[in-house]
């Protein structure tokens, strides 16, 4: 079970994603206003908390600084949703958010950052295994599939969802705390038990941003980690 707290102000807003969230037992603690936030996250120790910046957002840059300072709050991941422009984005910065959103707001995006949110191991980044948010390409299916190895050219995960090879999805992950979202195609399957299948997917079209993120993050990782594996080259 993962904990989401937020202001009955974005009510709305999340009910909507409502039927995804209920997939991945997540429950959600709706507060009166951002002056309760820090009483109740004391309370239930949630894993996320997602609060609307606006304009006069003094109360929420202090409300993050007291959760960042305290040793007994500050494991929590921090979603800002702030209007679109640099002095809003830049109030977010300040607030050592973990992620922020501009409105108007996109669903699928503020899923995406959610559920990453809640379940990316980051820190788990010297066997090169974390969690990959997947997206089918022709519905709105979320799921989480184990990573196994990363190269610039693509990734091995593993999941029991079912997919043939060629088809196309949407994936998105951290590495230390680097956002990398992009487009795979799987070019290889395997079944290891009746209910868990090996997919090498290859990246589409990799921005070259997230490729140095990518580069970096291994070339980092392997001089932690002698006997790291990376994939070979999908070609």
């Amino acid at each position: 079970m993962k904990n989401i707290l937020t202001t009955k102000s974005l009510k709305p807003l999340l009910k909507r994603l409502t039927p995804f969230l209920s997939k991945e037992d997540i429950d959600i603690f709706f507060v009166p206003s951002e002056g309760d936030i820090i009483k109740t996250h004391r309370i239930e120790n949630v894993d996320l908390i997602i609060i609307e910046h606006t304009e006069t957002g003094d109360n929420i840059e202090k409300t993050c600084s007291i959760i960042r300072k305290d040793d007994a709050l500050n494991k929590v991941s921090i979603l800002l949703i702030c209007e679109e422009g640099k002095p809003a984005i830049a109030k977010c910065h300040a607030c050592n958010a973990n992620a922020y959103i501009t409105k108007p707001v996109n669903f699928e995006k503020l899923l995406s950052n959610i559920l990453k949110l809640l379940y990316s191991e980051e820190r788990n980044h010297l066997r090169v295994q974390f969690q990959v948010l997947i997206k089918g390409e022709l519905h709105m299916d979320y799921f989480f599939a184990n990573s196994k190895d990363i190269s610039s050219s693509g990734i091995l995960i593993e999941s029991n969802k079912l997919f043939k090879k060629g088809a196309k999805v949407k994936c998105s992950f951290f590495l230390e705390r680097e956002d990398i979202e992009t487009t795979g195609q799987i070019t290889r399957a395997a079944r290891k038990k009746p209910d868990l299948y090996d997919y090498g997917l290859k990246f589409i079209n990799l921005d070259s941003k997230s490729k140095e993120k990518i580069e970096r993050f291994i070339e980092h990782s392997t001089k932690n980690l002698k006997s790291m594996h990376l994939l070979p080259s999908y070609n």
